[in-house]
């Protein structure tokens, strides 16, 4: 208990150093709270960005080297399967935008009018494709909103019109609808890496390319379905309809996410490590400032001036052999004025230590004298301080 009253009144007697002392720690902490914070949030960003890129769920394809490929038969028995919220088929195609004289890359993806259910497309202008426009084949397409301002100069381009390359040909369609950029982070961060997408019907995408079959099929699964046991269910249900064993591949974009949401999560906990070990270097720090502040008590420090011994003497100098310790060292320092050089003395220093020398001299001599006298059997007499002879 007297240990905390004495803290607390070391506490107030300096109130500066207490100060700094609570501000630096709270600055400690709160760099270790911030640099948490901030992982976490990087870590929601990135998800987010991958789940506005359709990697959610899990997508079916057959092997390029099964000779089979996947057809609105396999579509449907996907869809009514058990565990399944929503089905849709994929086609892709690396290839080259025209708009208003301009040419840019991008990636056109064949989709049905379930696309916004299963991958995230935010609508932001006109509308989606609708079940009519699938079953028509119509030419119409829905864009990113960076495709529109990057060629119209603007966010809304419904009614414009665009030309796309496929099978070698500049086929015609007709914007009816503007969706939110997906992946914004991960193109700032790639550049060019990620093109832009534009969504067409799957089945104008067939007409205009010749094929018949899907690259893929995209799934979403009900809440709280193992998308590792749907998809092996839903492969072999695909495999026995096929009719070969392996044909169907199953890609779990949610796993890869989970993965990546650990690695985030390691990298959170280094940086927490990190700065948790400054926080305990910096409060090392503010502690052993304080102890060398504090130190010994003052009547310790008193004694440290003096010599260390009782009376002021210092080791190995005997008692009253004239010899000047630290305390008269300083007494003597301080009648120094300003300006003065040590080791150079001033002309009234030179007169006291002549004075000085005088009357150690005579001392001798009277010392030399009386043990002449005590030799000869004289009696001694005693001499006054000033070194006169009294009777």
């Amino acid at each position: 208990m007297e240990s905390l009253k004495n803290a607390w009144r070391s506490v107030f007697r300096q109130p500066s150093r207490s100060v700094l002392t609570v501000l630096s720690i709270a600055i400690g902490v709160f760099s270790v709270l911030l640099t948490g914070t901030i992982s976490d949030l990087g870590g929601s960003a990135v998800r987010n960005e991958l789940n506005s890129l359709g990697m959610s769920g899990i997508t079916l394809q057959t092997r390029s080297d099964s000779g089979c490929g996947l057809t609105s038969a396999e579509l449907d028995a996907v869809r009514e399967s058990a565990g399944v919220a929503g089905a849709t088929p994929l086609n892709y195609a690396y290839t080259q935008v025209t708009a208003r004289g301009s040419v840019i890359d991008g990636v056109v993806w064949g989709v049905d009018s379930a696309v916004t259910r299963i991958i995230s497309l935010n609508l932001l202008y006109g509308r989606s494709i609708s079940r009519e426009d699938v079953l028509a084949g119509r030419r119409v397409c829905l864009v990113e909103q960076s495709f529109v301002r990057e060629m119209y100069r603007r966010d809304n381009a419904v009614g414009k019109t665009v030309r796309i390359r496929l099978n070698g040909k500049d086929e015609e369609f007709t914007i009816v609808g503007v969706v939110e950029t997906g992946g914004g982070l991960l193109q700032s961060f790639m550049g060019d890496t990620v093109p832009v997408f534009l969504y067409l019907p799957y089945t104008a995408h067939q007409a205009c390319t010749g094929r018949r079959s899907f690259d893929r099929i995209a799934v979403q699964l009900k809440e709280g379905a193992d998308p590792a046991r749907m998809g092996s269910v839903l492969s072999r249900t695909l495999d026995s309809r096929l009719g070969q064993s392996g044909a169907v591949t199953v890609d779990n974009f949610s796993q890869y996410s989970d993965q990546f949401s650990r690695v985030l999560e390691t990298v959170s906990l280094v940086l927490s490590a990190i700065a948790g070990i400054s926080l305990l270097v910096a409060g090392l720090s503010i502690m052993t400032v304080m102890l060398s502040s504090v130190g010994a008590d003052p009547g310790d420090r008193r004694k440290k001036e003096r010599g260390g011994l009782p009376g002021g003497h210092r080791p190995g100098v005997p008692a009253g052999s004239g010899a000047p310790g630290p305390s008269g060292q300083r007494r003597r320092n301080r009648g120094r004025g300003p300006g003065r050089v040590a080791g150079v003395p001033a002309p009234g220093d030179q007169l006291l230590g002549a004075a000085g020398a005088h009357c150690r001299l005579h001392r001798l001599c009277l010392a030399h004298r009386d043990a002449f006298r005590g030799l000869s059997g004289q009696k001694s007499r005693s001499t006054a301080p000033c070194g006169r002879i009294t009777a």
